[in-house]
């Protein structure tokens, strides 16, 4: 019996078709970010609309919605990476130079960053920004317990909140312009209060 016959470039033609796909996904999603990062350092956050994103990348609405579910959710996307550098600050080793990086990068677009970071309208805002950054640090604190075997006795919510609550008020002070101080000297205030701040609550987990 003829054995039947073989394609084998048919999974390569697959393979290059899902690698094409990949591409347009990926170039897409750039379009729509780069179009909303030039439209938040031409106007305020509450003056961006979806049509305008969609306008600037020159995509369909429909499009739009293949890869964010609002605009509270590109710039949740956006921001996505800074957050997750600022959470990282409790860790005894934490990458001061990539904080410090974070915090020059925040002060010469803090008109943007106050925007973005305490406009109440925003999804980042006081509200919402505290409890993102929040949601971080807990997941950070969750390693830590583990990796030291250590079973909370207060839950981790409450150091995670408190930590949190007290780097955006730093924050907000610094970039509000009541305060002077380098981003150099910030991030090392920054780190060693968060990260002593860390490990009074999980002496005190362990007691």
């Amino acid at each position: 019996m003829a054995r039947p016959a073989l394609h084998p470039r048919t999974p390569g033609r697959h393979a290059q078709d899902l690698s094409a796909q990949d591409r347009r996904t990926k170039r897409t999603h750039k379009l729509l970010m780069d179009a909303f990062m030039v439209l938040i350092r031409e106007r305020r956050y509450n003056h961006i609309k979806v049509a305008d994103i969609i306008a600037r990348a020159d995509v369909g609405r429909s499009t739009f919605y293949d890869h964010f579910k609002s605009k509270d959710d590109i710039l949740l996307h956006s921001m996505a990476g800074l957050y997750a550098v600022l959470a990282q600050v409790i860790a005894k080793d934490a990458n001061i130079a990539q904080l410090t990086g974070l915090l020059e990068h925040f002060w010469q677009n803090r008109h943007m960053a106050r925007d973005m970071m305490f406009e109440p309208a925003s999804a980042l805002g006081p509200k919402h920004g505290t409890r993102h950054l929040t949601e971080l640090i807990e997941s950070r604190l969750q390693t830590l317990c583990r990796e030291r075997k250590i079973k909370p006795t207060v839950p981790l919510t409450v150091a995670a909140a408190q930590t949190a609550e007290g780097l955006m008020a730093a924050l907000r002070v610094w970039l509000m312009g009541k305060v002077s101080c380098t981003p150099a000297l910030l991030a090392k205030a920054l780190h060693a209060s968060a990260s002593a701040s860390v490990e009074a609550f999980v002496q005190a987990a362990r007691r």
